[in-house]
C-alpha cells in the first residue's frame, strides 16, 4: 500500500466527517490516474509558458467549494477582486503541457471545484486566490504537501485535510466559531499569544472555541498543524 494512501485512511480514521476508505480511494485514484484526465478550457486571458500558468475565472458564491491538489507547497489567500486566481509553477517543465495536470477548474451556481493533479516530481507551488465577501461550505484536500492558508481567505465552515505534510493556518484573532485540529501522527503547534504545542504523538486531538462564524477542522495523517496569527 502506498505511504500517502496509508496516511489518507489514518487521517480519515480521526475524522468523522468523510468515510475513511471510500475518500482516501478517491483521492488516490485522482492523484494517480493517467494519463491525466483534464477539463481545462482555455480562454484568451490565461498566461502560460512550459513551467508557469496563470488563470482566472469567475466565481460563484452560491454553492460550495471543493478543492483537490495532489501535491505541491499551496498557499490560500483572500482575492481582491471577485474572481478565482489560480497561479502555479513547477520547478521543471513536464513532458506534456502544463495544463494538462488541471483536471477541473470550473464555478456556477451549484458548486465551484479546483482539481489539480500535478505529481511531487515537478515540485508545484501553488496560489489560489478566492474572493472571501460570502461564507462558504468548503472541502480542501492536498494528498501530500504544505498547506498555508489565510484564516479569512474562505469564510463559512472549512474542512481542510493533508494526507502527508504541513498545514498553516494564519488566524486574526477568534475568526471562527470553533476550531478543531486532528493529527493521526505528528505534532500541533499553536504559535499565537496563550497557545500551546503538543509534540509528536498518535491521534493528537485539540478543539477551541472562538468568537467568530464558521467552523474549521484541520486534519493531517502524518505531520504537523501550526497555528499562527496573520501576518
Amino acid at each position: 500500500m502506498p505511504c500517502r494512501f496509508l496516511a489518507l485512511l489514518i487521517l480519515f480514521a480521526f475524522s468523522s466527517s468523510h468515510p475513511p476508505a471510500a475518500q482516501a480511494q478517491e483521492t488516490q485514484n485522482t492523484c494517480t490516474a493517467q494519463p491525466p484526465i483534464t477539463s481545462y478550457r482555455p480562454i484568451a486571458a490565461d498566461q502560460k509558458d512550459p513551467q508557469h500558468l496563470q488563470l482566472e475565472r469567475d466565481f460563484h458564491t452560491k454553492g460550495p467549494l471543493e478543492i483537490k491538489i495532489c501535491a505541491g507547497e499551496v498557499h490560500i489567500f483572500p482575492s481582491q477582486d471577485q474572481h478565482l486566481h489560480l497561479n502555479i509553477s513547477l520547478r521543471k517543465a513536464p513532458g506534456s503541457s502544463i495544463t494538462v495536470y488541471i483536471r477541473q477548474i470550473e464555478s456556477d451556481d451549484n458548486k465551484t471545484i479546483v482539481y489539480l493533479a500535478y505529481p511531487k516530481d515537478l515540485s508545484p507551488s501553488i496560489t489560489l486566490r478566492i474572493p472571501s465577501n460570502a461564507p462558504l461550505q468548503s472541502d480542501i484536500m492536498l494528498d501530500t504537501g504544505n498547506l498555508g492558508i489565510r484564516g479569512d481567505a474562505i469564510p463559512g465552515d472549512r474542512q481542510i485535510h493533508v494526507g502527508v505534510g504541513h498545514v498553516t493556518l494564519y488566524l486574526r484573532g477568534d475568526e471562527y466559531s470553533e476550531l478543531q485540529t486532528n493529527v493521526g501522527i505528528g505534532n500541533v503547534h499553536d504559535h499565537r499569544q496563550s497557545g500551546t504545542s503538543t509534540h509528536l504523538g498518535i491521534a493528537t486531538k485539540q478543539a477551541l472555541r472562538g468568537k467568530g462564524d464558521g467552523k474549521i477542522t484541520a486534519n493531517v495523517g502524518v505531520g504537523s498543524i501550526e497555528l499562527r496569527p496573520e501576518e
